[in-house]
Order: C-alpha cells, then sequence, then structure tokens
C-alpha cells in the first residue's frame, strides 16, 4: 500500500477513536440532566401508570325484583324493560362482577343474551351485545337508609338510578315503568341530584336475589353463547350473599 494511502488511514482512525473518547468522558463528567436529557428516573416518573387488567366474572343467575315484588323483565325483540308477576327466562339475568373493588356489575338477560344498557333517551334497555361503559352498573346497599334488604342500581355511566314506576304505568319514552333517569343521592343538592328516601316504596330500590334454571321459555344460557365475549358459564345461582355482604361492609 502506498505510504500515502497508509498515512489518510492512520489519521482517519486517530479521528475516530478522539471523537468516541470525547464522548464517553463527555456523558461520564456531565449527568444526563446537565445534557438536557432524561434521567432513567425522570423517564420512568414520565411513564404513564399500568392500569390492572380487569376480568368480567359471570357470577351467577339472579332474579331481580321492584318494592312491589314484581321480577325485571326484558322483552326479547327489543330489550324494552317491564314488571312482571312471573319469572321465566325474560325475567331471569346474570350477574356479571366487572370491577370487584368498585362495586361495578353488569346484568346479562338469559332470554335476548343482551346487556342491560344506559341508553341517551332516560331509558335502559338489555340490547347490548357489548360489555361497554353503557353497561356497567354500581350496586349500592340500602342500609344506610334502613333498606338493607335492598339495593340501588346506579348506572357508572352516568349516575342516573333505575328506577320503576308503579305497576301498569308506562313511561312515555321508555315505553315499559322502568326508567334510568334522574341521579339521586344520599343528600340531594341544588345540582339536580334528588335526595334518596327512606320510604320502602321508592322505586330505586331492588330485591336481588339468587335464581335457579327458569322453568318456562326454550332459550338457555348456552344457546345465546356458552361464552359470551369470553365470559364463561356459570348456569348456578349466584352467591348474592356475598355480594351483599360486601356491599354492606364497605369492603368493595
Amino acid at each position: 500500500m502506498p505510504t500515502f494511502h497508509r498515512v489518510i488511514i492512520a489519521t482517519i482512525l486517530t479521528l475516530t477513536f478522539g471523537m468516541a473518547v470525547a464522548a464517553d468522558d463527555n456523558i461520564i463528567n456531565n449527568p444526563p440532566q446537565k445534557l438536557g436529557m432524561s434521567s432513567p428516573k425522570d423517564l420512568q416518573r414520565s411513564l404513564p401508570p399500568i392500569t390492572p387488567i380487569t376480568v368480567a366474572v359471570n357470577l351467577g343467575m339472579i332474579k331481580i325484583q321492584s318494592y312491589e315484588g314484581y321480577y325485571l323483565q326484558a322483552r326479547p325483540y327489543n330489550g324494552e324493560l317491564h314488571d312482571s308477576r312471573m319469572r321465566a327466562t325474560q325475567e331471569t339475568w346474570f350477574l356479571i362482577q366487572v370491577e370487584a373493588a368498585k362495586n361495578i356489575y353488569a346484568l346479562y338477560n338469559w332470554e335476548n343474551g343482551k346487556f342491560l344498557s344506559k341508553t341517551s333517551n332516560g331509558c335502559a334497555t338489555a340490547s347490548s351485545t357489548a360489555l361497554g361503559p353503557t353497561e356497567k352498573w354500581i350496586l349500592e346497599s340500602g342500609r344506610p337508609f334502613g333498606m338493607g334488604h335492598s339495593v340501588i342500581i346506579r348506572s357508572a355511566f352516568d349516575s342516573t338510578i333505575l328506577n320503576t314506576n308503579p305497576a301498569r304505568q308506562n313511561d312515555s319514552i321508555c315505553h315499559g315503568e322502568i326508567v334510568a333517569r334522574d341521579n339521586w343521592s344520599k343528600d340531594g343538592n341544588a345540582a339536580g341530584k334528588l335526595k334518596i328516601p327512606s320510604d320502602y316504596d321508592w322505586g330505586g330500590w331492588w330485591i336481588i336475589s339468587k335464581a335457579g334454571i327458569p322453568e318456562k321459555g326454550e332459550k338457555t344460557w348456552n344457546s345465546v353463547g356458552g361464552a359470551v365475549l369470553g365470559i364463561s358459564n356459570n348456569i348456578n345461582p349466584a352467591d348474592i350473599q356475598t355480594v351483599f355482604m360486601a356491599l354492606e361492609s364497605g369492603k368493595n
């Protein structure tokens, strides 16, 4: 190799090595913050928190009754909610635990295979095949109001409460007796919230109890999907007593 070429190559290697050493010295002598960079701790703090993955669990079958003793019924063709004197497939529900720590559940109808959903017109219908924000409901104990055997079913989406009119008094918008229009609270306030009464005949009290397989009707949990949205079958009465104990103790 000619001497001239060897000199050029040696010069390039020297410059390259010198730049690498200088870069290393700069990083060693100057912390990342001084160089305008984020430190590992800063990067860790800037990352969004990890949201725990919640898995919905089918707790089993329940029946839901109003203060008058009527069963919550979902019509099979449109999910419209009504009061019913008897319990069959349209009045049987699956209690789906969504977020136990927040007492959030979903209600899935045996007959039509749909989730109870809060709609935009102040109503609720069992009409959704997806489990989204409008299909989540918060169960609240009635014990602080002297109604320990009852619960309030509140929409986790907009805080309105599932409420029933007296039997056979259909709402002009929802068409059935059941509405989800008002936001009730313990004390009520000027922001439009109504005060929850301690009267036993308030339409927001519901009695939830375990239920067996409906005696009438042909629909079954398997016929509407053995594992709807990945939620496994549970054709057993729900252990509702455990749910009530958690609500009343404030554990969840």
